[in-house]
């Protein structure tokens, strides 16, 4: 899922930059170089990860958990802020926009995550 996250975030900084937006860093880490990181070889990502984060190998985002208990999601004020902001700046988002509706049909279909491969998802994005 890591190339998902870096395809959202960059888009994300893009938008953030042309609306004049300076992002916080992640752990002191500009968002920029933590894009940088996701998109390196697997190994190269996990010796990063090890050395600067304790990740717990069964860790989920909010997201999955929201949906897995019929909750509304935080969609909307992430990746639908994105695309608002986007917009109010004569831009697009189109993965921010596409993820964003994945998660409203998953949350109106009412089973859960749909647990997509990363694959799956990175083709979700690419078709539009």
């Amino acid at each position: 899922y890591r190339r998902v996250i870096a395809k959202l975030l960059d888009e994300a900084l893009d938008v953030l930059d042309g609306a004049g937006i300076r992002p916080a860093k992640f752990r002191g880490v500009p968002l920029r170089v933590m894009s940088f990181i996701m998109k390196l070889p697997t190994p190269v990502v996990r010796l990063v990860i090890r050395a600067q984060l304790r990740v717990d190998p069964e860790a989920r985002v909010s997201m999955w958990t929201d949906l897995e208990r019929g909750r509304p999601t935080e969609v909307d004020v992430l990746n639908g802020e994105i695309v608002r902001v986007a917009g109010e700046h004569g831009g697009a988002a189109p993965i921010n926009r596409r993820i964003a509706e994945l998660v409203h049909e998953a949350e109106r279909a009412g089973a859960g995550s749909p647990n997509m491969s990363p694959e799956t998802l990175l083709r979700a994005l690419e078709d539009d």
